[in-house]
């Protein structure tokens, strides 16, 4: 099994990631025809940068770079969306020190 150059595989990841967003931006498509559109473009990139010999080894690499992608993504969503919480109850939690509730009740 060859090793490729980390550089070459993120250059190819991001042409393949760039060509997948042109190609799908806003069009509604089912699994297949995304998973065919994805293969289409894997092809094209593969066949313009890299021998057919390596094709195969290099199109595993890539899809391993492209899911590392993804889920440093979503691991980022998921601590944006943490630390919005945080804020939100340590925000609430100092307007409440600031504001008593009897004070905040017009009846009370």
């Amino acid at each position: 099994m060859s090793e490729f150059p980390q550089k070459l595989v993120e250059m190819l990841a991001r042409k393949v990631a760039d060509g997948i967003k042109k190609n799908t931006k806003g069009l509604r498509l089912t699994t297949k025809e995304r998973e065919h559109i994805v293969n289409c473009i894997f092809t094209q990139v593969l066949k313009e940068y890299a021998k057919p010999e390596d094709w195969t080894e290099l199109k595993s690499a890539v899809g391993k770079k492209m899911n590392q992608w993804r889920q440093e993504k979503e691991l980022l969503k998921e601590a944006r969306e943490a630390l919005a919480e945080q804020e939100a109850s340590e925000e609430k939690n100092a307007l409440s020190g600031l504001y008593p509730e009897s004070s905040t009740n017009p009846d009370g």
